[in-house]
Parts: structure tokens; C-alpha cells; sequence
């Protein structure tokens, strides 16, 4: 009777070699391709932003206002995240100014929602949204200011902000960037407050700050605290600001805003 064959199931050691190289190699590849989508950004969507209400506009006192963006990708389907920022002035009881906002709610299809409020009576309220696309892109509407009750506008003792001068006007992070501005009234001057939001590829912040009167007519602030809202301005960041006045006779007036883009 022939002996039966015994298989030699050992492993050849090339076979061993060639399985740790292959490993290896694919460790290699999937760290290259990590990096890589760190380094450099997708491919831009274009996001864009179609609408911004507020509902109701005007407002009564006290009111929770409804705010709803329509935001799309200008190439592909779908709708790109919004993110809200609001701040609020004129209010006479300084227990009323407020700023917040955040990621909005997405109910449906390109329809963006959030709730803010309630604010009281003698309040506008600013409102800044951002839209972002797939890659490092992103749009601002900042176009919005809701009235919540009596906010006097264009009354007789003739509020006026003339002569808004920023400079540098393109500046570096490393700069210090000046705006000044000539506020005229037939009553005596109230608060003169910049209003001013910073938008990157990551985060909307929004406050406001008092202007410092250096004559009966002239005010002015600085923008150079790099850690304004706990933030470290980066090139890129976008800046967003307007001037706010109020007199003593209730009067208020407000500029459309301006941007510059730290370098």
C-alpha cells in the first residue's frame, strides 16, 4: 500500500513578504489621499442665496420673528447649509440689546427657518445670513433690517450720518482699521454704535460697539482687537459693519452696510 501524500501547508516566505508590502502600500495610499482632501478644498458648488424674509415685517412689540432663507447650489441639486447671525439696536432699555443666531433649521427642500426673539418695542434688529458650499466657499446676505414697534425714522430733527471714511482700505490682519463719521442732529446726539459681523469659510460672529465722539459732530472706532467674540481674524475673513445712531428725541438713522476682506 503506498504511504498517503502529506500537503506542506506552510506558508513560502515570498508570499508572507508580498502580503506585508501590500498592506503597507495601501496605508500609504489611504494617508496620501487624507492629506490631500485636508490641503485642498472640494470642488465649489456655487451656493447662493435666493430670498431672506421676516415675518412680521414690520413688527408689533414683543415679537418672535419667523425668519425664512431660500438658499440653492448654483451647480448641482440640493440646498447649502445657512447660518444666521442678529444683532439689535436703538432699543432705549439696554437690557434689550441681544445677539445670537446659529444653524438654521432645514424643514424642507431649499427652505431655511429660524425663530428669534421676542424684542421689545423701539427695536431693529440686523440680520446676517451665510451660505456655504461644498468646498471652502461661501455667500452673504446682509441686506436685512426688521423695525419691532416705533422705530422713528426720518423725523424732524433731521438725524443724518454723512461722510463714513474707512482706512486702510484694504487691510492686513496686521492692521488697525479706522472708520470715522460726521453724525448731525437738531437734538441733542444720543448713542453712535458700529454694528459688525465677520463671516469665513467656518463661522458667522456678530456684536456691536460704541463709537467715541471726538467733537460735537465727528465719531470714530478702531477694528483691531484680533480676539474680538473669542475670534483671531485670519486672510480671507470677511468684515461687516454699519453705523447706528439714535437722538434724544428718538430719531434714528442707519448707513447700508460695508465690507472689506482681511488680507
Amino acid at each position: 500500500m503506498n504511504a498517503p501524500t502529506i500537503l506542506n501547508k506552510t506558508k513560502a516566505p515570498g508570499l508572507r513578504l508580498w502580503l506585508v508590502v501590500a498592506i503597507v502600500a495601501v496605508v500609504i495610499v489611504v494617508f496620501i489621499s487624507v492629506l490631500t482632501l485636508q490641503l485642498i478644498p472640494p470642488q465649489s458648488t456655487n451656493p447662493l442665496i435666493v430670498s431672506v424674509s421676516a415675518s412680521p415685517n414690520p413688527a408689533p412689540p414683543n415679537s418672535i420673528l419667523a425668519i425664512e432663507v431660500i438658499s440653492e447650489y448654483g451647480t448641482g441639486s440640493g440646498s447649502p447649509p445657512v447660518n444666521l447671525a442678529f444683532q439689535t439696536t436703538f432699543a432705549e432699555n439696554a437690557t434689550a440689546e441681544a445677539r445670537g443666531g446659529g444653524l438654521m433649521d432645514w424643514p424642507d427642500g431649499n427652505r431655511h427657518t429660524m425663530r428669534i426673539g421676542p424684542f421689545m418695542d423701539g427695536t431693529a434688529v440686523w440680520i446676517v445670513v451665510v451660505a456655504y458650499g461644498s468646498g471652502w466657499d461661501f455667500v452673504i446676505d446682509s441686506s436685512l433690517v426688521v423695525s419691532v414697534g416705533n422705530v422713528i425714522r426720518g423725523g424732524p430733527s433731521g438725524l443724518n450720518i454723512t461722510d463714513l471714511a474707512q482706512t486702510p482700505i484694504n487691510p492686513t490682519v496686521q492692521d488697525t482699521v479706522i472708520v470715522n463719521a460726521t453724525v448731525t442732529s437738531a437734538s441733542a446726539m444720543g448713542d453712535v454704535e458700529v454694528l459688525r459681523a465677520y463671516v469665513d469659510s467656518t463661522e458667522v460672529g456678530i456684536t456691536s460697539w460704541l463709537m467715541t465722539r471726538t467733537s460735537s459732530t465727528q465719531f470714530t472706532a478702531e477694528f483691531d482687537d484680533p480676539f474680538l467674540f473669542g475670534y483671531v481674524y485670519k486672510p480671507g475673513t470677511i468684515f461687516l459693519y454699519r453705523i447706528a445712531a439714535m437722538d434724544e428725541s428718538n430719531n434714528t438713522a442707519m448707513t447700508e452696510v460695508r465690507l472689506f476682506a482681511w488680507t
